[in-house]
């Protein structure tokens, strides 16, 4: 039975320029091994391709030892599907800092989810349950307009060149009306498109290139500002790269984490992009070695604990000023 809905399902699908390969994960459980209640039994086999899910398997047969795990995260993604309209989900967001001037000229507006009897959930957890849901549209979209109606705020309480970054989800980007929502979100907060920055990965990109090209280009017309995410760690090559219209290039974590003295071959990266002509923000900076070792080839925009954890929205501005004031006091101390 598995293999035939397998089979029925090979057909290639096309919907407008992509081509979907459709695949399934199919749990079973049988009666009366597994439960006697129709109920039982569907929540059983329900159990059993979450498993196949997470193992990557076609098919799996329900197994009550594995079931207890698999149903507290069944139970989880329902809390999730109802976290958006209980408000249970807010932003916080983290400076990105040119280290050359002491300036905070963006924050990463990053999402966050208060489960009213869990507490805190970690975004490892639920943002991958929230892509595979149909959920991260209206979630994204509710991301962007939040970030940028408190930006709005921010720039009416005096950060006129504050701009924000928002991370794009597979799904959105290739959603068909993304450019139009955006410029509606823009229009809404009367907020220009250069105070925007949207950030999407290698990866991302290259599942339609051609799709990529057209819609970036699009957004570019709204004036606001490419990122590529986790640069390093997908597959681009610069001869790809070098036809889409970036901005800017964020370097991985993984790269600065492994930055010291002794090793300067993740700095390679950094010659990739002055070879594209894009400007480089590295993310996860935590020490002022790293800082130092950035700035030796001039990579001077910086994002990570050594200079604020991220925030909540109203303690934003307080930390952009002092962080700036902390500049302005150890440079008159070199002085």
């Amino acid at each position: 039975m598995c293999k035939q809905i397998h089979n029925a399902l090979e057909r290639t699908i096309q919907v407008e320029d992509l081509l979907l390969k459709v695949s399934a994960n199919v749990g079973v459980s049988f009666y009366p091994q597994h439960a006697i209640q129709v109920d039982d039994l569907i929540k059983n086999a329900y159990i059993a391709m979450h498993q196949a899910e997470d193992l990557s398997k076609s098919c799996v047969i329900y197994d009550a030892e594995l079931s207890e795990k698999i149903l507290d995260q069944i139970v989880l993604e329902s809390d999730m599907h109802k976290a958006l309209s209980n408000e249970e989900f807010y932003l916080v967001y983290q400076p990105q800092v040119n280290s050359k001037t002491g300036k905070v000229f963006a924050v990463e507006a990053l999402i966050r989810w208060e489960h009213p009897t869990r507490g805190l959930i970690s975004p490892a957890e639920f943002i991958p349950m929230v892509e595979k849901s149909g959920l991260i549209i209206s979630i994204g979209e509710w991301v962007m307009n939040t970030a940028c109606r408190q930006l709005k705020t921010w720039h009416e309480q005096g950060c006129l060149d504050l701009a924000v970054s928002v991370n794009l989800s597979t799904r959105q980007f290739y959603q068909e009306n993304l450019v139009e929502t955006v410029e509606s979100i823009l229009r809404k907060y009367d907020v220009p498109g250069y105070f925007l920055k949207l950030e999407i990965t290698e990866s991302m990109a290259m599942v339609n290139l051609e799709h990529s090209i057209r819609v970036l280009h699009n957004l570019k017309k709204l004036g606001i500002q490419i990122a590529i995410d986790d640069f390093g760690t997908g597959y681009c090559s610069l001869s790809y790269l070098k036809d889409l219209p970036f901005d800017l290039i964020k370097i991985d974590r993984s790269f600065i984490q492994n930055l010291d003295a002794a090793n300067h071959s993740d700095l390679t990266i950094l010659s990739m992009a002055r070879f594209l002509h894009m400007r480089v923000i590295a993310e996860g900076v935590e020490t002022l070695g790293q800082v130092e070792l950035l700035n030796e080839k001039e990579c001077y925009h910086i994002q990570g604990y050594l200079f604020s954890q991220p925030l909540k929205p109203q303690d934003v501005i307080g930390k952009i000023q002092q962080i700036e004031q902390q500049f302005e006091k150890e440079s008159g101390e070199t002085l």
